[in-house]
């Protein structure tokens, strides 16, 4: 066969898997579609699926009317839509967390007493749904995947509410308050579900509102309530972790950093302002702040976003100073004097109100905040550059999501491997090449310091 006649899929392995790799999932996928031995290296070689993985750069996740993946690296922002036919009770579920190329999705129904993990791969199209966990309130949760192992951990942390009958509610609610009454967690009296009435939601009492106590029958809990359960692959039920060192209401923000998930922590009983759980070691821990940051701060959790820089534990902090923000960086893990005050960025010059419009979600390793506006735009500033660009985007619906995540073409099978949970799958949009043409999303503006505007 002559040299020009040959094609790509006779080159030695190496060298098609080192081309294949650097290619953008769209390409990929439609390689799919030249011939099947593409297409059995790209979807069914698991080899190669860590392979691209380790070389993937990650895109953004927004979860509106339907799940999408946007691809930072291009210069307009190319969107590969990522909408599966899942139908009821799958279409329920909302994205809470992305590692490693995997998904966690969540669905809690507190009518029917139940709270759901689903672990999705949606370049795939796999899913697999993880044993049942009896509902609790406020769940706020973790998840762990490692590529080289393929292990995968879910943590759940949550109130354990038991309800209060008319003969006992007032021996019980001494009993609470007696046994709480040297911590300052606050005491919530929960109002209970109406089971007559769909949709309705549990409502907590706040310090700007009465709890409600009308219904038949309340919750109360404590902070001896605040427990946490664990799932490890292979496990038939979920573990159970204990009571928990922090107050569930009171944390948010998180941020994954090897294998360690961490939020901010508002809880006046914990000391620092940053608390975490370790998969490795299956404890929880705790890290100090930035110094000029006091616990108060942590309640402002739209001015401050953790996230993870080079590897290291970052803090964006708009709290200070709503015209400026600071990007602080510990530049030695759990080391309270490391913290340092890398970058200082003034936002007066941006197209967009970065504080009334814009939600830090992540700083990429090429120094580029990517923030995203509920009004449909999203902004991405190189803050070594101190350059901007907006791109457009469809206004997000309520109860939107956002995350960032690595595509992958892991297998879900693969990872299940040896448990007794099925692997499911719907067909994902992306997985027809016809679909992904033509569908991106416009690059309206850039900016710099220099000059506010430039077309």
């Amino acid at each position: 066969m002559a040299a020009g006649d040959r094609s790509l899929v006779v080159l030695p392995r190496d060298n098609l898997e080192g081309i294949l790799t650097e290619l953008p999932l769209p390409s990929l996928l439609s390689c799919c579609a030249v011939s099947k031995s593409l297409l059995k290296l790209i979807k069914e070689d698991s080899e190669f699926a860590r392979l691209h993985l380790a070389k993937s750069e990650p895109h953004l996740m927004i979860q509106s009317s339907c799940i999408r993946l946007i691809d930072l690296d291009t210069d307009a922002a190319s969107r590969v839509e990522v909408k599966p036919n899942l139908s009821n009770p799958l279409d329920v579920f909302q994205i809470t967390h992305s590692c490693n190329g995997l998904v966690l999705l969540e669905y809690m129904s507190e009518l029917d007493n139940v709270h759901r993990c689903m672990i999705y791969n949606p370049v795939t199209g796999e899913y697999t749904l993880l044993p049942e966990l009896v509902a609790r309130y406020r769940t706020v949760s973790g998840f762990f995947y490692c590529p080289q192992t393929n292990r995968f951990e879910v943590l759940c942390t949550f109130y354990r509410v038991k309800p209060i009958s008319d003969s006992d509610s007032d021996s019980e609610m001494e009993l609470y308050q007696s046994s709480d009454s040297d911590s300052d967690m606050e005491l919530y009296l929960v109002s209970a579900h109406d089971t007559n009435s769909e949709g309705s939601d549990l409502d907590i009492g706040s310090e700007d509102q009465e709890p409600c106590s009308d219904s038949d029958s309340d919750y109360v809990y404590s902070e001896s309530d605040a427990v946490g359960e664990i799932y490890i692959k292979g496990s038939r039920s979920w573990e159970s972790l204990g009571i928990l060192p922090f107050c569930p209401l009171n944390i948010y923000g998180r941020c994954h950093l090897e294998k360690a998930v961490h939020w901010m922590c508002s809880d006046k009983a914990v000391p620092n302002l940053i608390v975490l759980y370790n998969f490795e070691t299956h404890e929880f821990g705790e890290i100090s702040g930035p110094p000029h940051l006091v616990k108060n701060d942590a309640l402002a959790y739209t001015d401050l976003v953790m996230v993870v820089i080079g590897n290291r534990l970052s803090i964006i902090d708009r709290f200070t100073n709503w015209l400026k923000f600071s990007v602080w960086i510990m530049k030695e893990y759990g080391v309270k004097d490391s913290w340092s005050r890398e970058f200082v960025v003034d936002t007066n010059g941006w197209l967009l109100h970065a504080r009334y419009c814009l939600m830090p979600i992540i700083c990429r390793n090429n120094g580029e905040i990517v923030m995203v506006s509920d009004f449909g735009f999203i902004l991405l500033y190189d803050m070594n550059k101190k350059k901007g660009r907006v791109v457009n985007h469809p206004p997000l619906e309520l109860d939107w999501r956002l995350l960032m995540h690595t595509p992958s073409f892991i297998s879900l099978k693969d990872v299940v491997s040896g448990t007794n949970l099925e692997v499911l799958k719907v067909a994902p949009r992306l997985d027809d090449p016809r679909l992904i043409q033509n569908n991106h999303l416009e690059l309206s503006a850039t900016f710099s310091d220099e000059a506010e505007t430039a077309s």
